[in-house]
């Protein structure tokens, strides 16, 4: 799904609603893989949705795609207020320009992902480490005391051997057998 994200001198929430518009040319230089130019943009018929070229005064058009790794990842779209027919030597430099800024795009994604990714791996080797700690100390706990006279005594010692693991959630429990004495 295509996600408008930056605009230079128009209201952004309306040119955001403009762009995601089925049949706008931008939609196209996406599909296309290539630049489209119009020099008029109001009347050329690859464009069906000119309300906001016709508000703003827009009149031609050079749309270019931003492409990673064979993928499209956005489009670089530029419009003047003037007539203009766009040379073959600017129409490259902003194929060349949408190059260099689709690379650093899928850049700062990849980068984004990397980060996001640690996170996790850190909040997961924190619960792992967490988890283990209790297992272990559970099972330090659960191990076979020796022969105690009473039950309370040998209570006591899986007690003390719990709350050397898990502290404050075996206090309760120590606190449960004092009153039950």
């Amino acid at each position: 799904e295509v996600e408008s994200v930056a605009c230079f001198g128009f209201p952004e929430e309306e040119w955001k609603t403009t762009i995601r518009a089925p049949h706008h040319l931008t939609e196209r230089v996406m599909e296309a893989r290539a630049p489209i130019v119009a020099r008029d943009i109001q009347t050329d018929p690859r464009n069906r949705n000119v309300e906001f070229e016709r508000k703003y005064g827009l009149v031609s058009y050079m749309g270019v795609p931003l492409i990673v790794k064979d993928e499209v990842i956005g489009a670089l779209g530029l419009f003047t207020d003037s007539d203009c027919q766009f040379s073959d030597e600017e129409i490259g430099f902003c194929v060349t320009l949408a190059g260099q800024a689709a690379i650093a795009i899928h850049n700062s994604q990849l980068y984004e992902e990397v980060s996001r990714s640690r996170k996790e791996l850190e909040l997961t080797n924190q619960y792992l480490d967490k988890s283990l700690r209790l297992l272990s100390g559970l099972y330090t706990a659960l191990t076979p005391l020796a022969p105690s006279e009473s039950v309370y005594e040998m209570m006591g010692g899986i007690i003390a051997r719990l709350k050397e693991v898990t502290g404050l959630a075996v206090h309760f429990l120590d606190n449960l057998i004092d009153v039950n004495k």
